[in-house]
């Protein structure tokens, strides 16, 4: 470290030598003898002996020093100029100076190098790479050996975290470690970043945290805010630290300030402690856990607790969905998770569920924000594979360990089932009727060859043993064994595939409640005492379908490889395909209603249909030029080939044969035939995509069911998406909808010009004359920041939202 170094960063250093030299009386000497010293230490740093006679000049030489581990270290130097002087223990250059040696790289108009002290000066657009970091001066010092020295009006950028650090003097220590007077952070760049931080003084660790004294957050060149001390973290890793706020507003909660702090536990493990302020109904307090130790090992567990200011305690009340319940409680919470695990033998897999809630109107009224409903659920989502259930179905926890073999699989659970509408001022929670199942065991034989080389003969199966209880109702055990064979006959011509199984299940039932029989609707009824029932029902299955198919080739100019035409692209061919279909399936007739009612198990839909379709699809063929880099860097352009369903047509339906023999019915006249399903979908791209499905009843001419939507995504644009969906009102023998679901929905994500983003989201209730929702959201994003806002209108509440994301920060 040079001297002026040293007493700049150890001002008790000085002080210390002025007593010592006063109380020995040789103040007279020092004041003789520093002067001297000093002026020999910096000439001998920065400046050459006077007049120093040059030996020789040449455009190229290294620099050797000694290094205490890797024994002789070369430099290379190269300039418009070289001196050497002083009997070759000083090095000047200039014009073009580079100096350089493995990844580290030293550029200026001028440099003097001192072989005995290994440092070196550099003057005139100053850029130094130096281990992860670049950086930026006028005038620099280094010390080659240990790699520190000082710059001036200095910019270290940190390009690992896109961070600009600039300083009037920065120092630079061993380990990258900086220290920077008069510093300014930002992640913008530009003279005037759109923002900044500055500060007195600021210390820097590189893949560590920034520490700034008497600090400013700066929009532009105006301060907003100031604090004493800042702490950043200055990490390309994960790191402990707080994250951006969020702010919003909602009739319902009044204005929210939603702070998350992130702790980095380590590598694999990380917490993430939510704390929302919401003026209208107290603090909620939560935390997201998550852990994947490896890349089959991964857990997710999340809590929130709320201390409501607000219940409900008249079903009067305006509550979602116009329920008619009430919720007398104050204390809320939400627990989740789940979990994936690899056992000690790899074989066995484990995986868990865990989803409980306070009470019915917890996941209506916090959907929004990173503790809200649709966010955990998008996580989960993204994180297992696995949905959580819907806001407004019964929570479901449970574990299941598994295991597969070749032709075999095994897995075994419990699964516990929370109604959230009990309790709570509602209905009591000894007259739940919701079914738990502990436990729940399954064997699986997979499809395969029953005789090894005999492709005629194939079987498989799926055995159950289960026992489930409940507060109200029966409760007992079930075994179900379901075998089946299959009968697979396949030419070049199509092909036939029978299949016949038994659906065999046993019932022992238990407890007080043993005579109570539950049916589908969830209604109990008074059924005989036996307490053990059982069911067989054989079905029976066959299928034959085969493809008609011809290939089109189509008049085209083919494209020349070469980099001009990267990305264009020409169809090539027509594949045009026909696939009718027709099958059998017959279930026979059981009357089951005195078994219990535990899921759709137990209740198996009699089946005599012949079913029939026909589906159209017509697939094109294209190349496209594509560019891509070899090992040497260069660009090598290809011909690539891929397909693509443009257009997929799809006629179905099936007659019932046993509701054409059912007695007549005045009320209800014979239905054999099933509603007509016409499916169309369309997509000459893969960026634009128009789907519709519409059933037609055949009985009557009318419209039943109607899906339609369409699809358009592009990544320079964003993604646009709209949909119409009706159900018509029902009243027939099998099929029962007492009113008629009309809507239409309409959403998207675009780029509407430079920076600016807009994202949108409406769904009308056309029946009811209703908005069910109305979004829209609009964001800026900068270099060095994004900023975002929303405003929501829903049936019972408005909401407004503001987010802010600094680049580098908080992220």
């Amino acid at each position: 470290m040079p001297i002026k170094s040293l007493f700049k960063y150890s001002p008790s250093f000085s002080s210390f030598f002025l007593r010592f030299f006063k109380q020995s009386g040789l103040l007279l000497l020092t004041f003789l003898v520093l002067p001297v010293s000093l002026a020999f230490a910096k000439g001998r740093l920065i400046k050459s002996y006077t007049e120093p006679k040059p030996i020789v000049s040449q455009t190229m030489t290294t620099l050797k020093m000694l290094d205490d581990e890797d024994g002789e270290v070369v430099w290379n130097l190269s300039a418009d100029k070289v001196n050497s002087l002083n009997e070759a223990n000083i090095y000047e250059a200039e014009g073009h100076v580079v100096i350089s040696r493995g990844n580290d790289r030293l550029e200026a108009d001028f440099a003097r190098y001192f072989m005995d002290t290994k440092w070196i000066y550099l003057r005139g657009n100053v850029a130094v790479k130096m281990g992860r970091d670049d950086l930026k001066a006028q005038e620099a010092e280094f010390d080659l050996a240990n790699r520190t020295g000082w710059l001036k009006d200095g910019t270290v950028f940190m390009a690992d975290q896109h961070l600009i650090f600039k300083g009037e003097q920065v120092q630079k220590h061993t380990g990258d470690v900086y220290s920077f007077y008069n510093a300014r952070l930002t992640a913008c760049e530009g003279d005037v970043p759109a923002w900044s931080l500055s500060a007195e003084e600021a210390v820097v660790e590189v893949d560590g945290y920034a520490r700034l004294w008497d600090a400013s957050f700066n929009i532009k060149d105006t301060s907003i805010v100031k604090t004493p001390v800042m702490i950043l973290p200055a990490k390309k890793t994960r790191q402990s630290g707080f994250l951006m706020p969020h702010l919003s507003y909602s009739t319902r909660n009044g204005a929210t300030y939603s702070q998350p702090y992130f702790w980095a536990i380590d590598d694999s493990h990380d917490v993430t402690v939510n704390t929302s302020f919401m003026l209208e109904r107290g603090v909620m307090g939560g935390f997201d856990y998550r852990a994947a130790p490896s890349t089959h090992d991964n857990v997710w567990f999340a809590a929130d607790f709320l201390q409501d200011a607000k219940n409900v305690t008249s079903p009067a009340s305006t509550l979602y969905r116009g329920d008619n319940l009430m919720r007398t409680n104050y204390d809320r919470w939400w627990i989740r998770g789940m979990g994936d695990f690899l056992l000690e033998d790899p074989r066995w897999r484990l995986k868990t569920d865990l989803d409980l809630v306070s009470d019915q109107e917890y996941l209506q009224e916090f959907k929004r924000g990173r503790q809200g409903f649709d966010r955990n659920q998008n996580d989960a989502f993204g994180m297992f594979s696995r949905d959580l259930a819907e806001k407004d179905d019964k929570r479901v926890s449970g574990a299941m360990i598994e295991r597969d073999w070749e032709r075999f699989g095994f897995n075994a659970g419990l699964t516990y089932t929370q109604n959230q509408y009990l309790g709570n001022g509602n209905m009591a929670r000894s007259q739940d009727t919701t079914v738990q199942e502990l436990p729940e065991m399954n064997a699986f034989l997979y499809r395969g060859e029953v005789i090894d080389g005999f492709p005629l003969l194939e079987a498989e199966a799926h055995g159950q043993i289960s026992y489930f209880t409940r507060t109200k109702g029966p409760k007992g055990s079930r075994a179900l064994l379901h075998p089946r064979v299959i009968v697979p006959l396949t030419s070049e011509y199509g092909s036939i595939i029978g299949s016949f199984g038994i659906q065999q299940a046993n019932y022992g039932t238990e407890g007080n409640d043993y005579s109570w029989i539950e049916g589908i609707d969830g209604t109990l009824t008074k059924g005989d005492k036996a307490t053990r029932y059982n069911r067989t029902i054989p079905e029976f299955d066959i299928a034959s379908s085969t493809e008609f198919m011809r290939v089109f080739s189509l008049d085209y100019t083919p494209l020349e490889l070469n980099e001009k035409n990267a990305g264009e692209s020409v169809w090539t061919g027509l594949r045009h395909s026909v696939q009718p279909r027709v099958g059998y399936k017959n279930v026979a007739n059981e009357n089951q209603n005195r078994l219990p009612y535990y899921d759709d198990y137990d209740r198996l839909e009699p089946r005599n249909d012949i079913y029939y379709s026909v589906t159209n699809v017509l697939t094109r063929k294209r190349e496209r030029v594509s560019v891509k880099t070899d090992k040497k860097g260069e660009l090598i352009p290809e011909l690539e080939t891929d397909y693509l369903d443009v257009l997929r047509f799809r006629v179905e339906q099936s007659y019932d044969i046993r509701e054409a023999d059912r007695d007549y019915d005045k009320e209800y006249p014979r239905r054999p035939f099933s509603d007509l399903l016409t499916d169309l979908t369309v997509s000459p791209t893969e960026y634009f995509s128009v789907y519709s499905k519409l059933w037609w009843s055949t009985e009557d001419g009318k419209l039943t069911r109607s899906d339609q939507g369409v699809r358009i995504s592009y990544a320079d644009w964003g993604s646009l998406s709209s949909g119409y969906f009706y159900r018509s009102d029902l009243d027939e023998y099998k099929r029962q909808r007492p009113d008629e679901v009309n809507y239409i929905y309409a959403s998207g994500d675009l780029n509407v010009g430079g920076p600016w983003w807009l994202g949108f989201s409406y769904a009308r209730d056309i029946e009811g004359s209703a908005d069910i929702e109305k979004a829209v959201a609009i964001g800026y994003r900068h270099q060095c920041f994004f900023i975002s806002s929303e405003f929501a209108i829903e049936p019972d509440e408005k909401s407004f939202g503001l987010f802010i994301e600094l680049a580098g920060l908080g992220e």
